[in-house]
């Protein structure tokens, strides 16, 4: 009777022991896959991470694994799925980093309103989350309301002002958006800094042109240049633009021949070629290579045959030429491109209309 009152307590005992024991033994079963599903992800098995995260039931997975199956389903373009296990823990209060998956999720998706939401949540719970700030700022520049987005990052910026990113985020937003002077400042302020990625440099030196420091441009459209390995031809057809200013055309042609060898390589080649032929035409002008700018500038006639400003500069190199009837068509195509009764003449507009009567009053007199 008393070995079998022994045996009751000892399986008592056992039983409650088993009791308090699973709870850890389920804990480290949990950390034990969580390490190994990690350890799989990190060494790109995705295919048996995510084997070993569906062999365990989803009502014993931990927030870690949710996550990390999440992730893994977002890799492989399963998004339904890893919205469905993430989105329990990012409504409502949820933590930063489950609604920021949910977020991306989103964005995979090409659900940008829904994004946005979920990023507004962010910003409410972390308003200082520079990676969050960035794509919302993204977002927002998407969908139109690219002006909320400088609102925000604004915001930020005084609180935090020698934040990077953010600073060249807005400094990009802003040149898109057309606010050139405020571009400027940021790129001027980057530079200043230290900040020697292209963007900086190259908007750097477009902000002293504008301000018409020419000398103090060529030194950083120089080092733009170089920092693109003469790869990007925009900081190149710049640094020319001003050789011109400066009426220097053998050095606008030395970087405009570097930018020609480029045109097959530029994926915005018919930018590039517009302003190519503009620079060109204007650099053999001003060396006495009129043959050449008439080449130039035709073909850019081709790319901007709504131009007015191309037969008035054919007029005034035809004229070099002395090729009267060539002037004198040239001349009558630009007045009937520029003819607006209701607008004052330009300067140019004047000139046309006193040099148009002159050619016709020479040829009146030499005909008698």
């Amino acid at each position: 009777m008393e070995k079998s009152v022994i045996r009751c307590i000892h399986r008592k005992a056992l039983f409650w022991l088993l009791l308090c024991v699973m709870p850890m033994m389920a804990v480290a079963q949990d950390d034990v896959t969580e390490s190994e599903v990690q350890r799989l992800i990190d060494e790109g098995l995705y295919y048996r991470a995510l084997e070993l995260l569906e062999s365990y039931p989803d009502s014993l997975k931990s927030p870690v694994m949710l996550r990390q199956e999440t992730r893994v389903l977002t890799s492989f373009a399963r998004y339904e799925e890893a919205k469905a296990l993430i989105l329990p823990l990012a409504k409502d209060e949820g933590s930063v980093i489950d609604k920021q998956l949910l977020a991306g999720i989103y964005e995979s998706m090409q659900l940008p309103d829904s994004a946005i939401t979920v990023r507004e949540e962010i910003k409410q719970l972390s308003p200082y989350n520079i990676v969050n700030v960035l794509r919302l700022s993204d977002l927002y520049e998407q969908q139109g309301v690219g002006f909320l987005g400088l609102t925000m990052m604004n915001s930020f910026l005084y609180e935090y002002p020698d934040n990077r990113p953010v600073r060249q985020r807005r400094a990009a937003v802003n040149y898109a958006a057309g606010y050139y002077r405020d571009a400027y400042a940021d790129f001027d302020i980057l530079y200043h800094a230290g900040d020697r990625s292209m963007n900086t440099v190259y908007y750097h030196g477009q902000s002293l042109m504008q301000q018409d420091s020419l000398e103090q441009a060529i030194p950083v459209l120089e080092e733009a240049i170089k920092i693109s390995e003469e790869a990007n031809p925009f900081p190149m057809i710049d640094l020319a633009g001003v050789y011109i200013e400066q009426k220097k055309p053998a050095d606008a042609a030395l970087y405009l021949a570097k930018v020609d060898s480029l045109m097959e390589r530029t994926p915005l080649r018919i930018q590039v070629l517009k302003s190519y032929h503009d620079l060109m035409a204007e650099t053999d002008f001003l060396r006495g290579a009129y043959h050449s700018s008439l080449r130039h500038l035709r073909d850019l006639g081709r790319l901007a045959p709504d131009l007015p400003d191309i037969p008035y500069r054919q007029s005034l190199t035809y004229r070099e030429l002395g090729d009267t009837a060539a002037e004198m068509k040239a001349l009558e195509t630009y007045l009937e491109l520029r003819s607006d009764p209701g607008r004052k003449p330009s300067p140019r507009v004047l000139y046309a209309r006193r040099r148009l009567e002159q050619l016709r009053e020479d040829r009146f007199m030499q005909q008698r």
